[in-house]
């Protein structure tokens, strides 16, 4: 029966795959990569979040796929896509019944559903080769591949920034003007040998940023390098330059990308991969120096790193009891170097991070220990208000944790215990639970205290910083019908201790619920509700002290995509926010847009488009929208005010060896006059981006 299955398989996804999927493998990733980073951008209301890294991922696995009949769990865990009990599945599927024979048959596991396969169809495959994962310094030089991006991006409309100003009043205030001109210059080189080497360079230029000229004469004012490889003997990771720490829960050391609450409500467990390759335009999120994972035994491995980098940071000065050391009241994240006043944080204070994990690892079962020391060359003395008085003023700390993942059965266990150089402490705990085939759910509990510090801790929760929150997670994901799956989550947290903008300890709340619906392979559409409860400090001047009040936030969602034809997709989306705050007048925001994908068979040209009507009455009820862009550039726009929006998009790929794009994209504001303020202010009522990329492989 096995036999005769896999052969009626395998003769299926050879005449039909075109009806079971109506996706082809690139448009998938897009789907992928679209729905995860839009959300990740409206959890952190930044539109200028680098993904590089998840996109890395993926991109990777879409040009190396991950060879199911020769893989293991850490493997499967990089993909980011599958839970601890898919991928066990997956697993225990090979070994009872030996190489799978077709992509296709993924779809007698169990534990997957049709959504989940249309994932990761474009980063997996089924060949029966086994793969030679250990390192071959002969092989991996021969047959690696180069990749060189070339990258130029602009405002076209006149900012405030590098309008003409007369030298008197310039002398008078340096700072109301960029240094340097509009452009936004990019360059990435990378070789990259499977995952077994890696090494590259990137430069970013900021607008607004001097290039060979001024402060940067040596070209562009962000540089970064990297080599990284695999299993060199006993040597199973080695990073030297620049390169990501990642261990257990992220509540020690995690330096970059990471997921917080998504749509896919499982998603909130970390992996850690221990080192990684850098490979962003991030000035701040990474470690500059040399690390190594050593595998002591079959189970048993340990990882070492250090790190010297300069970091921004406000400077106050010299100590007055010594007149050497440098004063600095925060540490800067905006990697903008455009003004006098930006440069002069630039670099600031010298950032030394050294330390190491210990972990076992065997079958179903990871137990790590993690221990990092963060010191600065510099005098922390942070302007401490009240909210503040428990956050990090001292240049030298560091912290210890251990971490736990263990899978039994139905359930994945996990959690991590971490202190800090002060005593002050936090833990996360939790489980995710294989109910039935078709339902799975995690709960996550945690608490950090108000007075434990770490630098780079990613750890899940509402805040960035670990700190001052107690919450529980509680999400889940039921597959209803083979076409029809159901996600949702429920967040309770709590701060203990006064925070930004909120004068009191507070409560608050988060709920999405998300129906995915695919009545055929050509057709996906979901519908999404999310609430979002939480306090913050009255507007109103009248009090005389600050009174926190109950804000909320709803927001309704409908999103379709469809294949008109194998070669033209369509996308619609309608959403609405509401948004109130006590006894303020409540902003509504509303936004409709139309997509679409065209890509013509054996056509060396692809288009991607997008017209939208917002109306939005207040900032806080802004709607995002994630757009197609140019490979590895991301763009989140938020819409507020009213008006419209499109965009164009074509990709020219004359050769496998060269991809050239182009975008151009406009938003015009029928309710305003101007747009934005200070530096960055238009005089005109509309703002036009254009950019432009040459990619070159070989």
């Amino acid at each position: 029966m096995r036999f005769e299955l896999k052969h009626i398989l395998v003769l299926l996804s050879c005449t039909f795959s075109t009806f079971l999927f109506g996706q082809n493998r690139e448009e998938i990733k897009n789907s992928v990569i679209q729905q995860r980073i839009e959300f990740l951008a409206e959890e952190a209301e930044n539109e200028n979040i680098d993904f590089t890294t998840l996109t890395d991922d993926l991109s990777y696995y879409y040009d190396f796929p991950v060879n199911l009949n020769n893989t293991d769990r850490e493997e499967l865990e990089r993909l980011n896509l599958l839970s601890p009990f898919q991928i066990a599945g997956i697993l225990s599927y090979v070994s009872q019944y030996g190489e799978m024979k077709t992509i296709y048959e993924l779809r007698e596991v169990s534990s997957l559903d049709l959504n989940t396969i249309n994932q990761i169809m474009p980063f997996v495959t089924t060949s029966s080769v086994k793969d030679d994962k250990s390192f071959n310094l002969k092989r991996a030089f021969k047959y690696g591949g180069h990749d060189i991006f070339l990258r130029y991006s602009r405002i076209l409309e006149e900012q405030e920034g590098f309008s003409p100003i007369a030298d008197s009043v310039l002398e008078e205030n340096p700072n109301r003007r960029y240094l340097g001109s509009p452009e936004r210059l990019y360059m990435r080189y990378r070789y990259q040998f499977t995952n077994q080497l890696s090494f590259g360079f990137v430069g970013d230029k900021d607008a607004g940023e001097e290039f060979f000229s001024g402060n940067n004469k040596e070209g562009f004012d962000f540089y970064s390098a990297h080599v990284f490889a695999r299993n060199i003997g006993p040597v199973k990771q080695l990073a030297l330059g620049d390169y990501h720490a990642q261990f257990g829960q992220g509540l020690a050391l995690w330096s970059g990308f990471s997921f917080g609450k998504t749509p896919n409500a499982l998603n909130a467990i970390r992996y850690g991969q221990k080192l990684r390759a850098y490979t962003s335009a991030n000035e701040n999120l990474f470690l500059r120096g040399a690390a190594a994972t050593i595998e002591l035994s079959n189970s048993i491995t340990t990882t070492i790193f250090y790190s010297n980098k300069n970091v921004d940071a406000n400077r106050e000065g010299n100590d007055t009891a010594n007149s050497d050391e440098i004063v600095f009241s925060s540490l800067q994240a905006s990697g903008y170097h455009r003004t006098p006043g930006e440069m002069a944080d630039k670099s600031a204070v010298n950032e030394q991070i050294m330390g190491g994990n210990v972990s076992y690892e065997k079958n179903n079962f990871h137990f790590g220990v993690t221990g990092v020391h963060y010191n600065y060359d510099g005098s922390f003395n942070r302007n401490l208000r009240l909210y503040n008085k428990f956050d990090l003023n001292d240049s030298e700390t560091y912290n210890a944790s251990a971490d736990l993942n263990w899978i039994v059965g139905k359930v994945n266990f996990f959690g991590e215990a971490a202190i800090s150089r002060n005593g002050g402490w936090a833990y996360i705990s939790g489980a995710q639970i294989e109910l039935d085939p078709r339902l799975e759910m995690v709960v996550i509990n945690r608490n950090y205290q108000k007075d434990y510090h770490s630098v780079y801790a990613r750890a899940f929760g509402e805040s960035s910083n670990n700190q001052n929150e107690r919450g529980t997670y509680v999400g889940g994901r039921f597959k209803v019908a083979p076409r029809l799956n159901f996600t949702g989550y429920a967040d309770f947290y709590r701060h203990d201790w006064l925070s930004f903008r909120v004068d009191a300890p507070s409560i608050g709340a988060d709920y999405l619920a998300q129906l995915d619906y695919s009545p055929s392979s050509y057709v996906e559409m979901y519908v999404r509700y999310r609430t979002e409860s939480d306090r913050r400090n009255a507007s109103s001047t009248e009090r005389p002290v600050n009174v926190p009040v109950d804000q909320v936030k709803h927001n309704f969602r409908y999103d379709i995509d469809y294949s008109v034809s194998k070669n033209l997709s369509l996308g619609n989306r309608v959403e609405y926010t509401f948004y109130e705050n006590g006894d303020e007048e409540p902003e509504t925001g509303f936004l409709l847009f139309q997509d679409v994908k065209y890509n013509p068979d054996k056509s060396k040209w692809s288009f991607w488009g997008r017209m939208a009507l917002f109306d939005v009455t207040g900032y806080n009820a802004r709607v995002y929208a994630y757009e197609n862009d140019v490979l590895y550039y991301f763009s989140i726009p938020a819409f507020f005010d009213r008006g419209f929006r499109w965009y164009g998009m074509l990709k020219f790929e004359p050769t496998r060896y060269l991809d050239v794009w182009a975008k151009v994209g406009q938003s015009y504001y029928s309710n305003v006059d101007e747009i934005s303020a200070g530096l960055n202010q238009i005089d005109q009522p509309h703002k036009t981006e254009l950019r432009l990329q040459m990619r070159i492989r070989f």
